[in-house]
């Protein structure tokens, strides 16, 4: 029968950010069907994101019937965890995810509140990110993917060359499985350790 994959790339990113993801999992006979979910970061807050991800979500589920491996990185996985716990979705891998939020300055908050939004709400003390640390992750299987060397002269403290270890892990979901790769945030997209865990999770 197989399993649906689904996609959610980083912010500034497409689904082309998947194509070796995607090239090495085609002939896997556990595929389904394979989607890519795009977003626009420069249009559109993140809870209308999520409300396209989930529509587009459940038309995959309606047209097979089958149950759907979602993958998210960087920002995409903010917007998977969100849609980690609805019914037919079997396993949900976030790659170099900032489950904590991203802190900015009030320079960069007020940028990004214009040119940004979508980005604009996910800092720290946001209501996107205040209310996915409350939500209930108990359903469904969880793994995190934290992307640990990487090298950022704007970032004094440790990162993965875009975002902070930090941001990775001060918060994580109960029960999630925790993977460090000592790679960067965007070579974790072409990784053994992504493969693996997406390969993994469409066989089991």
């Amino acid at each position: 029968m197989g399993t649906n994959l689904f996609l959610i790339h980083g912010a500034f990113c497409s689904r082309h950010s998947f194509n070796f993801i995607i090239k090495k999992v085609l002939d896997d006979r556990h595929i389904g069907r394979i989607y890519c979910f795009e977003y626009f970061i420069q249009s559109e807050c993140i809870e209308n994101v999520v409300e396209r991800a989930q529509t587009e979500l459940a038309k995959i589920t309606e047209k097979n019937g089958l149950d759907t491996v979602i993958v998210g990185h960087s920002l995409g996985g903010l917007i998977s965890l969100r849609l980690s716990q609805q019914s037919n979705i079997k396993k949900t891998i976030t790659l170099s995810a900032p489950l904590s939020g991203l802190k900015y300055n009030i320079w960069l908050a007020s940028l990004l509140s214009w040119h940004a939004p979508t980005l604009k709400d996910i800092s720290p003390h946001s209501n996107f990110i205040s209310a996915l640390h409350k939500e209930d992750y108990s359903r469904n299987p969880i793994e995190i993917l934290v992307t640990t060397n990487g090298y950022n002269p704007m970032i004094t403290e440790e990162n993965d060359g875009v975002i902070t270890v930090d941001a990775q892990t001060r918060w994580q979901p109960t029960g999630a499985k925790i993977v460090n790769c000592p790679i960067n945030h965007n070579e974790i997209l072409q990784s053994a350790e992504a493969l693996l865990a997406i390969e993994r999770a469409l066989q089991e």
